[in-house]
């Protein structure tokens, strides 16, 4: 427990520091100035791809429970996402925390429990495997395919970067091991879990986990053997949400009139996906450094790297907002007769 708080002390610590020291070097003149700048076709072309992202996340878990045969529309499920998002912006965490409150959520729409687990489950198996499938491409077309003396410096060889390569691929290989283990020795799994919980097997509680993980495994095996097209699908819309957020980025960088190449592109996307990645709540103070570095050893300008920060974070600040109103929306919504009737008969 004290370690646990001492660590989010040091992370908080961390990130306020990060923040006075960005604070301390952004000209709020300039800031404002990129965000005024901006026409009303600009506007509507950046919210247009941020509602195209958010329109395919919510489009493949939407898929994920419907393969399931779960009965909920689109709008909920586009509020219950939001929602959990908004959650998630605010926990330590790469980009996780609100996922417990989006399994209640589905559930009291009337979700199975087990449906709620395995669609999120499978949601975001999809995001971890895409995100560093996506990342590891990046790098090594950055390693490989251009000319990048950031590559060549003696703090970062070529030697580091492939055994970053390599731990990204491991984790990747672990997980989807993980996902084949469960789908060829779900048999073998249970039995092991069955062993180690004998002695509390005739409890009623244990009994429930064992029934939904008896029913989870079962509709897993069932989805992995039928539902390809449907899982194919949710992999091509992974692509194409990972490939509008390329566009969002290649477009701040056209708004600000930064000249860029491929190589610098994909070292400011790197830099920025990275700094997500470590555990500070919605990667405040990380990718504003990320930003200031990636511009600074590409030469280019302060203020295109002012405005990009201040471009981005006022998109988090409207997603944040309307997952507030999400969150509200989602809570003020009554439990279904369904969700009700399940609730009672699982007490």
């Amino acid at each position: 427990m004290l370690k646990s708080r001492t660590a989010r002390i040091l992370m908080w610590t961390l990130a306020l520091f990060l923040i006075g020291w960005t604070l301390a070097h952004l000209p709020l003149s300039k800031i404002k100035q990129s965000i005024f700048s901006l026409t009303l076709p600009q506007w509507f072309a950046w919210l247009g791809i941020n509602a195209v992202i958010i329109g395919l996340g919510t489009k493949r878990w939407h898929s994920l429970i419907v393969m399931l045969k779960g009965k909920i529309n689109f709008a909920d499920i586009l509020f219950i996402r939001q929602a959990g998002q908004s959650i998630s912006f605010v926990t330590p965490g790469p980009q996780f925390g609100g996922e417990p409150l989006q399994v209640y959520w589905l559930c009291r729409r009337g979700i199975l429990l087990e449906k709620a687990l395995l669609s999120i489950g499978l949601d975001r198996c999809y995001e971890l495997l895409v995100n560093f499938t996506v990342l590891i491409f990046c790098v090594l077309f950055l390693v490989f395919l251009t000319d990048v003396p950031f590559i060549r410096s003696p703090a970062i060889t070529a030697t580091s970067i492939l055994v970053g390569v390599f731990y990204a691929l491991t984790a990747s290989v672990i997980l989807v091991a993980t996902l084949r283990l469960i789908k060829h020795r779900v048999n073998w799994i249970s039995n092991r879990i069955q062993r180690l919980f004998l002695a509390w097997t005739a409890h009623r509680f244990i009994k429930k986990i064992k029934e939904s993980w008896r029913l989870i495994s079962s509709e897993l095996s069932s989805v992995l053997r039928t539902q390809k097209l449907t899982l194919a699908n949710a992999t091509i819309i992974s692509f194409l949400a990972w490939a509008a957020l390329m566009g969002e980025l290649a477009l701040l960088l056209q708004f600000l009139n930064v000249d860029f190449d491929v190589a610098a592109f994909l070292l400011i996307l790197i830099a920025m996906r990275l700094a997500l990645l470590l555990p500070i709540p919605g990667g405040v103070g990380t990718l504003e450094a990320s930003v200031f570095w990636s511009f600074h050893y590409l030469n280019l300008p302060d203020a295109a790297a002012i405005g990009l920060i201040a471009l981005m974070r006022l998109r988090d600040v409207i997603i944040l907002l309307f997952g507030f109103y999400c969150l509200r929306r989602v809570n003020s919504k009554p439990v279904t007769t369904e969700a009700s009737s399940s609730y009672q008969a699982d007490v």
